[in-house]
């Protein structure tokens, strides 16, 4: 990248750091949160009737995106790491991607979201905001304000899924120690008898950099080609949030990643695997670990 270009990237990326903060028109709790929205939802969180067609047509086009995915595999994998950590990439490399899962992605939800967002012109304040780069804020940039909805709807789409008895790929970060076990309950409610859990670990340094990149890159396809709907911006904050130890270069997703695996919950599958995909110390180094009906394998 030129100087030149890594200017631009870190100004226009202070810019939405700043918007993104709390009190900012872009934060997770801005009052222009799509589920704030008086045309979308009651002021009880209950969404309109023309808001429920909606979740059931992302729901149904979500499912058509893979119509052959295997049922009754009773198997289920999820993710952990930070932002920017390439959970993507990691599960390539461990080769556990071509076996077949139905990928929950709360990211592949948003893109609906936001798509929504640019047709119904309740966002077009924002999105003709300009920023330092002369470009004003791309469709993308806005998806921190359906993070709550995308959740949402994924719910739905996992619990349709999970009735199924569908294997699914729970792609998130397990920054929420709640959630996961949230997580577990639902697949021991549903009788999975082989859950894996990968966590991917990397420099808060490079779990930065890569996120900013992705950001970046999708920004100038957009601004170069008008296609698409620009990079997602993962706020620099947010990341820093996974790691509340800063003499640990270790997140917090890691520990919970951990805690699930030894969790008296994890002894109801009949296998529970736990692998650690880490580079935090400049090599890789990957760890698998194992319980069979809740005994620790070797």
């Amino acid at each position: 990248m030129t100087a030149a270009a890594s200017g631009a990237r870190a100004l226009v990326a202070g810019q939405l750091e700043r918007l993104a903060a709390v009190g900012g028109p872009l934060a997770s709790s801005s009052a222009r949160d799509t589920m704030e929205l008086a045309q979308h939802y009651t002021p009880g969180g209950l969404p309109t009737r023309a808001r429920r067609r909606f979740r059931r047509d992302v729901l149904a086009s979500y499912l058509d995106r893979q119509p052959e995915v295997p049922r009754e595999g009773k198997a289920a994998l999820l993710t952990a790491g930070p932002p920017g950590a390439g959970k993507s990439t990691a599960l390539d490399e461990l080769g556990l991607v071509m076996q077949g899962w139905r990928r929950l992605d709360a990211d592949v939800v948003k893109d609906y979201l936001v798509a929504d967002i640019v047709r119904s012109g309740y966002y077009d304040d924002l999105l003709s905001y300009q920023l330092a780069d002369g470009q004003p804020i791309l469709p993308a940039e806005l998806a921190s304000l359906t993070h709550r909805e995308s959740v949402s709807i994924l719910d739905d789409i996992r619990q349709e899924c999970l009735r199924h008895g569908e294997n699914i790929l729970i792609e998130g970060t397990l920054s929420w120690a709640a959630y996961g076990a949230q997580l577990l309950g639902e697949l021991v409610n549903r009788d999975y008898q082989d859950v894996t859990i990968v966590d991917v670990e990397v420099p808060v340094e490079l779990a930065r950099e890569r996120a900013l990149q992705r950001w970046w890159d999708g920004r100038q396809e957009r601004i170069a080609t008008g296609q698409g709907l620009g990079g997602r911006f993962t706020p620099a904050s947010l990341i820093a949030r996974a790691f509340p130890d800063p003499n640990d270069q270790h997140s917090v997703c890691a520990a919970n990643a951990r805690a699930l695996f030894d969790s008296e919950a994890g002894s109801d599958f009949a296998v529970i695997t736990l692998t650690v995909h880490d580079s935090t110390s400049g090599r890789l180094v990957i760890d698998t670990q194992q319980r069979r009906a809740g005994k620790l394998q070797p």
